[in-house]
């Protein structure tokens, strides 16, 4: 099943937010949207397995930093700025991640920010 939600929306200041239950999936995709530009601003992922302990994930796939000739860049964040009104990111599809939890860092602007997770099952 597909499942979206909206993690920040129209925010105008610095957050984290509460952890996300990333455990079943398979893919999980962010989506970031400059709603009015006023700033560089950042996105980043923290995960955990046990939701208490967190690290900074170093494995996002851009869609700013990829291109069909280039091998699969990884970055630990995305930056959100004047040339940028959208940006989407996935997580690595090796990666088995348990809890995540995103963080904005607002140098201007106001932004919008949602999580995709597909925890279909596979069915061969």
């Amino acid at each position: 099943m597909l499942r979206y939600s909206t993690i920040f929306s129209n925010a105008i200041a610095s957050a984290v937010s509460s952890p996300i239950n990333t455990g079943n999936a398979r893919s999980v995709t962010i989506h970031a949207v400059v709603n009015t530009i006023g700033g560089t601003s950042t996105l980043s992922v923290e995960i955990s397995n046990d939701g208490t302990n967190w690290m900074v994930y170093k494995k996002l796939i851009s869609n700013l930093t990829n291109s069909n000739s280039q091998t699969l860049t990884r970055v630990a964040s995305l930056s959100l700025g004047p040339d940028t009104t959208m940006s989407i990111a996935s997580f690595s599809p090796e990666d088995a991640i348990y809890y995540a939890r995103l963080r904005l860092t607002i140098g201007g602007g106001t932004y919008t920010v949602g999580i995709a997770i597909d925890d279909t099952d596979l069915v061969l």
